[in-house]
């Protein structure tokens, strides 16, 4: 991956992890938490894949999610499920919805009855 798309895809990530810590922050608790390993942590691993998603495609989000959870050092095996199953139900509803805040009132719903919706955290 060249230098220009790897700085290009790191600014969109950061993005998405801003929209998606305003959407949580306004819409689900003030209070972020650790934002590791809780929900606002499995919030924003879907949201982001979410995204990316509607912007690049599912496959696009894949691989890009992938990568990030291959690449994190010293990433527990039951953490890098756990993210990459987030990543995939924001992938799910980002292929379903065309708007970044339907995306949020979408995995805020999957956060209020994770069984049901699948969004986990540990």
């Amino acid at each position: 991956m060249t230098d220009i798309i790897k700085d290009y895809l790191i600014e969109q990530k950061g993005k998405f992890a801003d929209e998606a810590k305003q959407y949580y922050q306004e819409h689900i608790d003030s209070n972020l938490g650790s934002g590791h390993n809780d929900s606002y942590d499995a919030f924003r691993h879907a949201y982001v894949s979410g995204r990316f998603t509607q912007e690049y495609g599912k496959i696009i989000a894949h691989i890009l999610g992938n990568k990030h959870e291959n690449d994190t050092e010293n990433n527990p095996p039951k953490e890098e499920n756990m993210d990459k199953w987030n990543n995939a139900v924001g992938r799910y509803y980002g292929d379903k919805f065309d708007t970044a805040t339907k995306l949020g009132d979408m995995l805020k719903d999957a956060l209020k009855e994770p069984l049901k919706n699948q969004l986990s955290n540990l």
